[in-house]
């Protein structure tokens, strides 16, 4: 989106950390992931906590929801939770997420923060671009927000993941005298020095300005959401511009991993009905058949059961059981008979 290359002078950049972030820091370990994850200050306090959300994302939903619609007062009342909150949203991704947080795009508080870079239209982007979220047709084109929104959302596929130069992001003489403390490091050695335990802010900033020019693949995605979470405020949000940035970089980088990837059947789970009591195409029973028909009928994805909407593995392994017993395994091939594909929803699969 920015066209612009930065030219700086730094006189100071100012690193406004709200007192409740520290308030309570030490009675952690009362407080659930949630709660560690809104409000702790320590790197790998929000880590671990992070993990744990991830891990059971559908226990946090309510609570998400909650801090969205609270979003504008929060930002008067606890910025960096309701910033927190936000960030978290993004990378859960329940589909009641956007819906709450298009409600605070004409805010006159998120207006006031979304000046330059913004964590609701930064959400909202994710959600659109990489967790199927439909822009509604009755935003508010006036709105500064919603125009932002709308830009992003078109540059996401204009992002290119070769690795650029700092330059074509940032230039003066403030990179020179940050030069070496970035030049030759590696991504995570970058976002290690783009974090809150480097002292410097210049430095988190030309680290997170290198960042947004090397970032390309996704190995490092919820690191790179650590470092949204722990932003601070320059003077015209250069920094959370630049992570927002370069996790644009590393999701797309996933979403293209992703869908490139080759089907592998080795590690897929399904479960099959086995049919041995068939009828022909013209709805008569037949005598019995040598080769049984499996019928494949649900598959685990996302450590979640759901029905078969697609299936093309040519063969499988089957494991055979019957009230609750183990009666061996079975190789099954798809079945070349055409008519019986189409009448099993090309779901026909015969065993040998």
């Amino acid at each position: 989106m920015r066209s612009f290359i930065r030219r700086l002078t730094l006189f100071g950049l100012i690193l406004l950390l709200p007192f409740g972030l520290f308030a309570g820091e030490g009675a952690a370990d009362s407080r659930d992931s949630y709660d560690v994850l809104l409000h702790s200050q320590s790197l790998a306090e929000q880590r671990e906590a992070l993990k744990a959300i991830l891990e059971s994302p559908e226990k946090y939903v309510v609570r998400i929801q909650q801090n969205l619609r609270d979003y504008p007062r929060l930002l008067r009342t606890d910025p960096t939770a309701a910033k927190r909150a936000v960030y978290i949203s993004a990378l859960v991704r329940d589909p009641s997420f956007p819906p709450i947080l298009v409600k605070s795009l004409g805010a006159p508080e998120v207006l006031d923060d979304c000046i330059y870079a913004c964590p609701v239209v930064f959400a909202l982007t994710i959600q659109a671009y990489f967790g199927g979220w439909k822009l509604p047709p009755n935003l508010d084109s006036r709105l500064s927000t919603v125009g932002d929104l709308k830009a992003a959302i078109n540059y996401m596929p204009r992002i290119s993941l070769k690795a650029g130069k700092i330059e074509d992001v940032v230039q003066g003489p403030d990179l020179e005298k940050h030069r070496k403390e970035i030049e030759g490091k590696t991504e995570e050695q970058l976002i290690e020095l783009a974090g809150p335990m480097t002292s410097s802010v210049e430095t988190r900033l030309f680290a997170a300005f290198r960042l947004e020019t090397l970032v390309s693949g996704s190995e490092n995605l919820i690191a790179l959401y650590l470092l949204a979470l722990n932003d601070f405020q320059d003077g015209s949000s250069e920094y959370k511009g630049a992570i927002y940035q370069s996790i644009y970089r590393a999701e797309l980088a996933k979403k293209r991993s992703e869908s490139a990837a080759p089907t592998n059947t080795e590690n897929d789970v399904y479960v099959g009905i086995l049919d041995d009591a068939r009828e022909d195409l013209q709805g008569e029973k037949t005598d019995a058949i040598e080769r049984r028909v499996v019928m494949p009928a649900f598959e685990k994805r996302n450590a979640e059961w759901q029905p078969i909407k697609h299936f093309s593995p040519h063969s499988l392994k089957w494991t055979i059981a019957f009230d609750g017993k183990n009666l061996g395994q079975v190789e099954s091939q798809a079945s070349s008979n055409e008519a019986d594909q189409i009448d099993r929803a090309g779901f026909l699969y015969q065993v040998h």
